[in-house]
């Protein structure tokens, strides 16, 4: 499993950092860092690739502070910071225990666990649209004999935003100017033309998602297709349930032209059950 990886390799860091220590005139100070999703960390929507098999990619967070289990752990001093990577959210891993009394666990008393920082810097750009709801940022760490002294997040600067537009059409349109630089995700909402996509893709040079939620169905809209439905009719329908209004003469005119051309290549086909 994941964490059978990583306290075995913590276990390395312990034996490692005993023996510098042991050697050394003032104390070394030790950052480690970590590839792993670690208990109580916050994904983020869309962005972060599943490593799960079966349950073994969490790492718990009192391994970075018990070294994996390593019987040297003690007598190594422990880490002072763990510099996490997998989650692009920005966040430090609080680690928690309840404290203990005469009757067990009390779990309103609890206690900040002593061990090092656990920290995900988080990604410097966003990988997805979710990504746009917090900030980016780099951490800037002082780091000595004592420990960690300062940690400070230094916003990163973004060459481009990750935007999502919704409404209509031409609110989303109206909207478009603003955001020419950004990378949007639209979310259409209500009847949209033939060339909604095109007339997006003009004004918003790097749309790279796109959904549409159709108008609501009025009560008893919907109806039954049946062998004895009109195909016309039917298409009909359909065009106005994805357009927002009935098809133009025109438009009806080709759709009757592509049917009966369909129904001509049925009718000439020495394969075709015409009593179907």
């Amino acid at each position: 499993s994941h964490e059978a990886v990583v306290s075995g390799a913590l276990r390395l860091v312990a034996a490692d950092l005993a023996r510098r220590r042991a050697d050394a005139a003032v104390r070394v100070p030790a950052l480690v860092m970590s590839h792993a999703f670690v208990v109580g960390g916050r994904p983020s929507v869309e962005s972060e690739r599943d490593i799960r098999v079966g349950g073994v990619d969490s790492v718990p967070a009192g391994l970075y502070a018990g070294l994996g289990g390593s019987p040297l752990a003690e007598r190594s001093g422990g880490l002072d910071y763990a510099a996490l990577g997998h989650l692009h959210r920005p966040q430090e891993i609080r680690q928690r225990s309840a404290a203990v009394g005469p009757a067990g666990p009390h779990p309103d008393d609890d206690a900040v666990i002593t061990g090092p920082r656990l920290v995900y810097s988080g990604s410097p750009l966003p990988f997805s649209f979710p990504e746009a709801d917090f900030p980016k940022s780099t951490v800037l760490l002082d780091i000595g004999a004592d420990g960690v002294t300062r940690l400070e997040r230094v916003p990163t600067p973004l060459p481009y935003r990750a935007v999502t537009l919704t409404g209509t059409l031409e609110k989303v349109l109206a909207l478009a100017p603003d955001h020419r630089e950004n990378w949007v995700r639209v979310r259409l909402n209500g009847a949209a033309p033939p060339d909604a996509m095109a007339r997006l893709k003009v004004e918003l040079p790097n749309l790279l998602a796109f959904s549409r939620t159709p108008p609501p169905r009025a009560e008893g809209e919907r109806a039954p297709v049946t062998r004895a439905s009109d195909p016309l009719e039917v298409a009909d329908r359909f065009l106005a349930r994805m357009l927002g209004r009935s098809a133009r003469p025109d438009e009806r005119a080709v759709i009757a032209r592509a049917y009966d051309a369909a129904r001509a290549a049925n009718e000439g086909s020495p394969s075709c059950d015409c009593t179907r």
